[in-house]
């Protein structure tokens, strides 16, 4: 049986959430793959398949940082896509942090954990997003594009990023379900589910 994977990221609000259903519901462009916004997080590191006994060691080691981690604003404004939104093969939500307390919080959890030996960096830069869909090759994809670049500005709300948590994921019955492994306030108490 394999292991779940862990991912550290912060819960998005249900009112986010309402925005990015209605945004999917009138999109006018067949072909994309829309991720079920109830499933979407705004991920800070993905940790992959790690042993059971390394989770008690993450789980300290994020509670530490997140002690020393203040609230963050953040904004979820306009559509991206990688490898760019001309050619995209996926779609996003740019999130925008005009504190650059998120990119901070990145850097200090993946040091930590590479100090620790429990995660190994990813040689690209962090971009902060909102995973919204899969774009397949059979699609359209130059009117997804035009249809993505009319939204760039699009408004999907905010939230004050208060916690951070991690989720183990797996595929059971053909199902990817994930699970709450803990809650770390930012700048504030520990408390585990």
């Amino acid at each position: 049986m394999a292991t779940p994977r862990l991912s550290i990221a912060f819960p998005i609000p249900k009112s986010v959430i309402a925005r990015l259903q209605a945004f999917q519901d009138s999109w006018a462009v067949p072909g994309v793959l829309w991720t079920d916004p109830a499933q979407l997080q705004l991920g800070l590191l993905s940790l992959g398949s790690l042993p059971l006994n390394d989770w008690i060691a993450i789980c300290r080691c994020v509670q530490k940082v997140a002690l020393d981690t203040p609230p963050l604003e953040l904004q979820f404004s306009g559509m991206g896509g990688f490898p760019n939104l001309r050619r995209p093969k996926s779609l996003h939500v740019v999130t925008v942090d005009r504190t650059g307390g998120l990119a901070k919080l990145h850097r200090t959890l993946t040091d930590r954990l590479f100090d620790a030996g429990l995660h190994q960096p990813e040689n690209r830069g962090y971009v902060p997003h909102l995973s919204l869909g899969r774009v397949p090759a059979s699609s359209n994809t130059e009117a997804i594009a035009v249809e993505a670049m009319k939204q760039e500005q699009y408004d999907f709300g905010k939230m004050i990023a208060a916690e951070v948590s991690i989720f183990s994921t797996e595929v059971k019955r053909g199902t990817l379900q994930r699970e709450t492994i803990g809650h770390y306030p930012l700048d504030g108490e520990f408390e585990c589910p």
